[in-house]
């Protein structure tokens, strides 16, 4: 017999008693291979199983047939690999030293996946390789001189931006443009070098400094490091987009909405809602000083009796990246209505409706960490008050994860609304928690979901778990005693394969009014992430761009419709989008026609 080469079944072996065979199943599957030689196809195998190959995207062929050239992805010249092309296949892990043995390598795509540590150096005995494209992954660049002068002598190469061994710190010593004290961003003299920051710029916020930004409009920077304040100026989001990286030990807060004012119907303006937050670089780095969130939805307190009071929606926090880690603050702190991306308040002798707390959601191509101090939180919905009418409190805010997660230690939470996830998650450490209203674990065919190392209440909400996997799929509740799920209404789990411990029962782990099983399901989930509110003047034009996430396992096709706030659809405002598993794009008006267009304000989703 023979041994799988992945790291779970040898990570299972070592810790059991008894001896193996020695005898590798890759050896013998390619002593079977004729078409290429023998260490060519260790080599694929190698990649295979150091890239999470069972759950690849498209794994057509591989390991299935004898024949590696018709492999996807593998392409073949005069009985070699010459080419080696995945991108965007949900390769996770890292890549093997054996891909130096693939000697008749022209071509390396593997961008656009959830890849991460170093480039093996046995790359550069590849003669004959001449396109290495691994951007929008992780992974990063030995620093050595060899390695980087190897890397210049390539004829095309997409890279990452990421050098192994320097740090953020070290990057940020590296700042081409500092804050010379308080200022607007856009104005020169809020910076030593007397000019504006640009795409190409390194930028330092210093420490007791507050910078205040433009809303509606989208900065760009080559990297920026914040030890003091970046605020934004009232509007519908603020977007900053890094090409390397975002490092925060500072704050970084949206505008609290405007509350609202006026003494008679004629004249009364409602709450408006805080300004969003979005974060996109390949490295996002929240610090445990660090500090990032939404503004707050106004408060409507009405002195009229004939109004309905609404209070203002709280921002959303969108942060997009490769590889996202966070040991401060990102959303708001539960239960405390003065932090961000809370909904406003709603006070009247009338109907009065909270505003809603604002989504915190973190899409990763790569790993997203939430370490020991870490706190990661959707929005409060806001409180009402009133003494007659029908009063609603705002809806909390939810807050999902498009990207494998590690949970050490560090604290998940959504303030009463909805968390969702991908099945890539991992818990550990006493501390670690995962607290919501509806918590939803998913993903697809043949995925794993492990949940071996999960702590003693570790994942628990006031209505639903859901666990859900695609056909193949198996769930592992194995490991340590004691509940670890804990629901208030039930667990639902959707799997071919759930495994425990000998002995132990679901009952034994999972602490719930009702524990359903049933077999294998696909959740389809869709976030759409669009401006709480647009102002506008009367007659006056304006954009609506957004964000739409497909957090499913599958491919999708999305519809969307473009309706007034009467809830009319607009003329040919429709039109459909695909999006692959996990992924996102962002969108706005022009992109469903030819020409552009531009709405009156007053559109909804």
């Amino acid at each position: 017999m023979c041994e799988p080469s992945d790291s779970d079944f040898q990570n299972w072996l070592t810790g059991t008693s008894g001896s193996g065979t020695n005898l590798s199943c890759d050896d013998v599957f390619c002593s079977n291979v004729s078409e290429i030689p023998e260490s060519e196809c260790k080599a694929l195998l190698s990649f295979y199983n150091s890239t999470d190959g069972k759950n690849w995207s498209d794994k057509s062929g591989w390991l299935d047939t004898t024949t590696p050239c018709t492999w996807k992805g593998v392409v073949c010249e005069d009985g070699h690999v010459a080419q080696l092309k995945l991108s965007g296949n949900h390769l996770v892990g890292t890549l093997p030293s054996e891909l130096g043995d693939l000697a008749y390598l022209k071509e390396l795509y593997v961008d656009n996946n959830q890849l991460s540590e170093s480039l093996p150096k046995e790359l550069t005995g590849l003669d004959k390789l001449s396109s290495l494209y691994f951007d929008d992954t992780g992974l990063c660049e030995p620093s050595d001189a060899a390695f980087q002068d190897w890397m210049v002598r390539l004829s095309v190469s997409q890279d990452s931006g990421l050098i192994c061994d320097e740090t953020l710190e070290e990057r940020c010593s590296k700042a081409t443009l500092h804050s010379s004290g308080n200022g607007k961003w856009n104005v020169s003299s809020a910076w030593s070098e007397g000019r504006i920051p640009n795409e190409n710029d390194v930028v330092m916020i210093e420490a007791g400094h507050t910078v205040i930004a433009a809303a509606d409009m989208t900065l760009k920077v080559k990297g920026i490091c914040i030890y003091g304040t970046v605020e934004t100026e009232a509007g519908n989001n603020f977007d900053l987009s890094a090409a390397e990286f975002v490092y925060n030990e500072g704050t970084v807060h949206g505008a609290d909405g405007k509350d609202g004012t006026g003494s008679d119907a004629s004249n009364y303006v409602h709450a408006t809602a805080g300004t969003g937050i979005s974060l996109e670089a390949p490295t996002v780095y929240n610090a445990i000083t660090g500090n990032i969130q939404a503004g707050r939805g106004g408060h409507d307190i009405l002195p009229i009796y004939s109004l309905k009071a609404k209070g203002g929606d709280g921002g959303n926090v969108q942060i997009y990246g490769e590889e996202i880690t966070n040991e401060g603050v990102i959303g708001p702190v539960c239960n405390d209505y003065t932090y961000g991306n809370n909904g406003g308040q709603a006070r009247s002798v009338n109907t009065a409706q909270g505003g809603n707390g604002g989504n915190t959601v973190i899409v990763g191509t790569g790993m997203v960490i939430n370490k020991k101090t870490g706190k990661i939180s959707g929005g409060n919905g806001g409180n009402v008050y009133g003494s007659s009418g029908i009063r609603t409190p705002g809806k909390a805010g939810n807050l999902t994860f498009s990207a494998p997660v590690a949970v050490q230690n560090g604290i998940l939470r959504s303030c009463g609304g909805g968390i969702d996830y991908e099945p890539s998650i991992s818990v550990s450490g006493a501390d670690a928690r995962i607290e919501g209203k509806d918590i939803r674990i998913f993903g697809g065919e043949n995925w794993v979901l492990d949940l071996s190392n999960v702590g003693t209440d570790a994942i628990s909400a006031t209505d639903t778990i859901t666990l859900a996997l695609g056909t193949g799929g198996t769930i592992n509740l194995k490991g340590s005693a004691g509940i670890r799920l804990r629901a208030g209404v039930s667990v639902k789990i959707f799997a071919d394969s759930i495994l425990t411990d000998e002995g132990v029962s679901l009952k034994d782990i999972i602490d719930a009014p009702e524990i359903i099983t049933e077999p294998a399901k696909i959740i389809r989930d869709v976030v759409l992430n669009a401006p709480k509110q647009i102002q506008g003047h009367p007659g006056e034009s304006v954009q609506i761009q957004f964000c739409l996430i497909n957090n499913s396992p599958v491919a999708d096709s999305y519809l969307v419709e473009i309706r007034n706030a009467e809830g009319e659809i607009l003329n040919a405002l429709s039109s459909s989008a695909e999006i692959q598993p996990f992924g996102m794009k962002k969108l706005s008006l022009d992109d469903f026609r030819q020409i552009s267009h531009r709405y009156r304000c007053g559109c909804r989703f």
